[in-house]
């Protein structure tokens, strides 16, 4: 039997990394097929492309492969393909089963099968022991019902959809075989490329906008602490150019991390890396040793500044400590990516603008991330959403509409602010630096240059997707660096002057290398 898997990633919007070729998750089920008596006969093969992929040229290659599983992890960026894709293969080949899964899926999806009438069946939750039943079970062929699988939502023999039991998380991670030791991750293709590990598994959170499915009741899980090791050094020895923890809250057990990052000190050559951190109970230890292991990005997530926001996310934290530690890793040379989040409940337009957005990009950091609400499936703001009077699309990227704390043309507003804050990011320390000097609010410079400009932010996607998108953004870096050095007036001299122009031309030729590694070359590796 041959199984294939196919992986279709997001866009990156960070310049400099090379594409993904290979995918963690199904390594793990893979990894973990091992254990099954039919793995012998069972022959696993890949392909892996970016969300802006042609459907067609998809369907074109699954066509040249033979294989009888088709398996696919679904995401926010990439289900609606997926649904398309796969009623395609099924027309062309009724036989071929389509196995769906990933975060887009939980007990409350049974509607895919009428989107997609072409699924065999959907894997909910952590999908190792689920995935290798159901694998087993096309093998063997037995008659019984997929039914009989927990964690998974199928169809019966008439075409009804049929919920089964849950599935319990995996308590001990290590009875899932490595993908790295055993061979499953091939290490021989990250040479000067792009990796990734995971350590645990859970979050320490329950936020409200979050469908992290790896977690049951804040429990964290960990891979045994040698197995980690010898992980470390086996991929570090083939030198990627990037290695990803993949961690969601790296640092929740700082003793285990502080461990880690000195495994990572040891082992690494030339390599970079990126965690997501709660930056807290980031310490001055957690923060050198992570400089000294080549840590390149860490995200952390802030999310909101609103108090009665942060009490309806339950995202709570020590604030004051939260911006010691930032300032602390800066000073230290770590590349700080704050996130946050507009249209959360009990949050509203002016203090996003006012009470987060401007203290955090006050902050001295190259990187930021502005994110839009999504009501993402099995959130606790998806079953709340009549509670706040949140409308939303029902479709993929399930992204709000309106609410009760934010207006229809005040969400449109903030989507055309997002994207112009996020590609005039080259600038971003100078107009700090001017700030010192002529003391204003961030969020009225980008909104007055949207006032004047509007026509220009509305005429590219953000992250950049074609020619005329990439020539239109570089365009707007370009205006708004006239309209600030002009808005800022006597205020500037000479030297910020240059600096703000060496920082737009640095960004335009960014951009548009960023833009033909993504978009020149070919999109399936």
């Amino acid at each position: 039997m041959k199984v294939l898997c196919l992986s279709i990633n997001a866009l990156q919007n960070f310049p400099g990394l090379p594409k993904w070729n290979q995918s963690l998750s199904f390594a793990y089920l893979v990894a973990f097929y091992t254990t099954s008596k039919h793995f012998r006969q069972t022959e696993f093969i890949s392909l892996t492309y970016y969300e802006d992929i042609n459907n067609e040229k998809v369907i074109a290659d699954l066509t040249e492969c033979k294989f009888n599983i088709l398996a696919i992890s679904c995401y926010i960026w990439n289900i609606e393909k997926v649904l398309f894709i796969v009623e395609k293969v099924k027309e062309i080949n009724s036989d071929i089963k389509i196995i769906l899964g990933g975060p887009e899926f939980s007990y409350d999806s049974k509607d895919v099968f009428a989107a997609a009438p072409s699924i065999d069946v959907v894997v909910v939750g952590e999908g190792e022991v689920t995935f290798k039943e159901v694998l087993d079970y096309f093998h063997e062929n037995n008659g019984n019902d997929l039914k009989d699988i927990k964690g998974t939502i199928s169809k019966d023999h008439a075409g009804n959809v049929i919920l089964s039991h849950s599935r319990a998380m995996i308590e001990d991670l290590d009875m899932i075989p490595s993908p790295y030791l055993n061979g499953i991750f091939d290490l021989t293709k990250i040479k000067n490329s792009l990796s990734e590990i995971e350590t645990q598994r859970g979050c320490s959170f329950n936020c409200g906008y979050c469908n992290y499915q790896k977690g049951d009741n804040n429990k964290i899980r960990y891979f045994n602490l040698d197995r980690v090791e010898k992980e470390l050094e086996l991929i570090l020895s083939h030198q990627p150019k990037q290695l990803f923890l993949m961690d969601p809250t790296f640092n929740f057990n700082k003793k285990r991390a502080r461990s880690i990052l000195s495994y990572i000190i040891e082992y690494n050559v030339n390599t970079t890396l990126n965690a997501e951190m709660m930056p807290d109970i980031m310490d001055n230890e957690i923060i050198s040793l992570s400089r000294k292991a080549g840590l390149k990005i860490i995200e952390i997530g802030i999310q909101s500044l609103n108090p009665r926001a942060i009490k309806i996310m339950r995202r709570y934290r020590n604030e004051k400590k939260l911006f010691e530690n930032i300032v602390l890793a800066v000073n230290e040379g770590l590349q700080i990516m704050p996130q946050i989040i507009f249209g959360l409940p009990g949050d509203n337009y002016e203090s996003f603008l006012i009470d987060t957005f401007n203290k955090v990009y006050d902050l001295q950091t190259e990187e930021l991330e502005i994110n839009y609400l999504s009501i993402l499936p099995q959130t606790k703001y998806r079953y709340d959403a009549e509670k706040y009077g949140i409308q939303y699309n029902n479709r993929s990227p399930y992204n709000i509409i309106q609410s009760n704390d934010f207006t229809k043309d005040e969400i449109s507003l903030l989507l055309e602010f997002r994207k112009l804050v996020l590609v005039t990011l080259p600038l971003k320390r100078t107009i700090n630096r001017i700030n010192k000097v002529k003391q204003f609010d961030y969020h009225r410079l980008f909104l007055g240059f949207m006032n004047e400009n509007n026509c220009e932010i509305n005429d590219f996607v953000w992250p950049i997707q074609s020619l005329s998108d990439k020539d239109y953004a570089i365009a707007t870096i370009d205006k708004f660096y006239e309209y600030t050095v002009a808005e800022m007036g006597n205020f500037l001299d000479q030297s910020i002057i240059n600096e703000l122009k060496r920082c737009k031309r640095h960004g335009q030729i960014t951009l548009a290398a960023h833009f033909m590694h993504l978009h020149t070359c070919e999109n399936v590796i």
